[in-house]
């Protein structure tokens, strides 16, 4: 019974040792182990019992031995007591008292030798299920201590399962997609703004030189009339407001 069960729990333990997914759970394993606990407390009556015979057979034992001890002593006495007496009768008396002494003693003899044999085999099988017992409770003990293993190692893994989940779980490209498809938009305004920027810069240097232009033109074209008028020529002075108009022309152009 012992060895089933032994063999089952060691089953079961290499399986949780080996391989999270077993099959065989921790409810089982504690199952077997209160069968292993309930067997070895039935186990432990048998040794008692074996060691009660033992003891009522040395009891025995020792009354067959006192058993024929007395007779012997009573043998002894009847015998030197005939060998006092002179009567005959008395005599004879004593001698059969000597032998009915002897032939009990012959039958308790035979009854002391059969106790001697009952005690030792008795002995025998209590100290041989003393020693059975001795392995079957280490046993008992050395399961205890694995299922504790076994408890602990499958909390460990049903943590690193649990973490496994949540890991799998865990979904963070959608999010990522989002952020990047954001960031191309940030980044393309930003892009935008600074072409615009470029642009009005451009634009703005271009306007410039028109002005520029415009008005070294203008004075070109003031010397020019200043100096006709100098050499008496008809006055062509252009107004100030020819020139605004001028200006507003380039710039619309």
């Amino acid at each position: 019974m012992f060895s089933r069960i032994a063999r089952l729990f060691k089953s079961i333990v290499n399986a949780i040792l080996g391989r999270a997914e077993s099959q065989l759970t921790i409810p089982q394993m504690e199952l077997a182990h209160r069968e292993m606990q309930q067997n070895l407390f039935k186990y432990k009556q048998a040794v008692a019992g074996a060691i009660a015979y033992e003891k009522r057979a040395q009891r025995k034992l020792e009354e067959e031995r006192q058993r024929y001890d007395a007779l012997t002593e009573k043998a002894k006495v009847a015998v030197q007591q005939s060998l006092q007496v002179t009567d005959a009768g008395r005599k004879a008396e004593l001698e059969q008292l000597a032998k009915r002494a002897l032939q009990l003693r012959k039958q308790a003899e035979d009854a002391l030798k059969t106790m001697e044999s009952a005690h030792g085999q008795a002995a025998a099988q209590s100290d041989a299920a003393k020693k059975r017992f001795n392995v079957a409770a280490d046993e008992v003990e050395k399961r205890a201590r694995q299922l504790q293993q076994a408890r602990t190692i499958a909390d460990l893994n049903k943590s690193r399962a649990e973490v496994t989940k949540m890991a799998g779980s865990l979904d963070i490209n959608s999010s990522a997609g989002i952020f990047d498809e954001g960031l191309e938009r940030v980044l393309s305004s930003s892009d935008r703004l600074d072409a615009m920027d470029n642009l009005a810069l451009s634009e703005g240097q271009e306007l410039d030189q028109k002005l520029a232009e415009l008005t070294g033109e203008s004075g070109v074209q003031n010397d020019f009339d200043a100096m006709v008028a100098e050499l008496g020529g008809a006055p062509a002075t252009k107004s100030r407001q020819s020139e605004f108009a001028e200006l507003d022309t380039a710039l619309e152009s």
